[in-house]
């Protein structure tokens, strides 16, 4: 099972892999430390254990592959907010990635010497959307999803969630930056972008976006550079 190289520079690869290919190829057991495991085994519900198992088996195995050593081996530091990063002899390669998942789509993202985030979200889950945009979205974000009509609404609204997610995890600050405070086009493709940070004027210069849909799930890549191609591989 040969799953990707290593991305050459400016190029993000994403894999992405529903829950029947995790099933089928991968066993947690043989994959994870003992310290995974104790993690996994403190969750309580166990579809919860199950899905954070199998993601970070398929993160050590991405990691594995991209590195070419056995995923057992990939050491992992952590930042300051809890963002994992390549730890020991394979930080010097420069490969910097990303996890994200839900309920039927796990996602890796990789790329080289630059700060990377992807966000998946599961758009039939039970929300109150217009409730969650009050509270969390910045206004010129209410303002796009205003006058929208049913579909176009949930589908709007899901691309910003994850536009904003994906930004976050780039950043590597996870919800310590109110979602609130910044802005995002809720646009597909290419123009999906920042728009605006009211910490700093200049960041919708410094980051790109890309927003598509997987399997009938809302995807956003972001990275801080605004060169990089983009290449995704379903595994199902």
């Amino acid at each position: 099972m040969k799953l990707l190289t290593s991305p050459e520079s400016n190029q993000i690869k994403v894999l992405a892999a529903t829950d029947a290919w995790l099933y089928r190829n991968l066993n947690p057991a043989k994959i994870l430390n003992n310290q995974e495991q104790a993690r996994a085994d403190r969750f309580v519900v166990e579809t919860a254990r199950t899905q954070f198992a199998f993601a970070r088996a398929f993160l050590r195995t991405a990691l594995g592959h991209a590195l070419n050593m056995p995923a057992e081996d990939v050491t992992f530091g952590t930042g300051p907010h809890g963002k994992p990063f390549l730890a020991g002899q394979p930080s010097q390669s420069g490969l910097q990635f990303n996890l994200s998942h839900c309920s039927g789509l796990t996602l890796f993202a990789a790329t080289l010497n630059s700060s990377v985030g992807v966000d998946v979200e599961q758009p039939d889950r039970s929300i109150d959307r217009h409730r969650f945009a009050q509270r969390f979205f910045h206004r010129l974000e209410l303002e796009r999803l205003s006058g929208l009509s049913p579909k176009e609404h949930r589908d709007v609204f899901f691309r910003i969630w994850t536009q904003k997610e994906a930004w976050l995890k780039a950043l590597g600050v996870g919800l310590d930056l109110p979602l609130s405070s910044f802005a995002v086009t809720g646009e597909q493709g290419e123009a999906a972008a920042l728009t605006c940070w009211d910490s700093d004027a200049s960041a919708a210069e410094k980051w790109r976006l890309h927003s598509l849909e997987l399997q009938g799930y809302p995807v956003t890549i972001c990275s801080e550079s605004n060169t990089w191609s983009l290449e995704t591989e379903l595994l199902l």
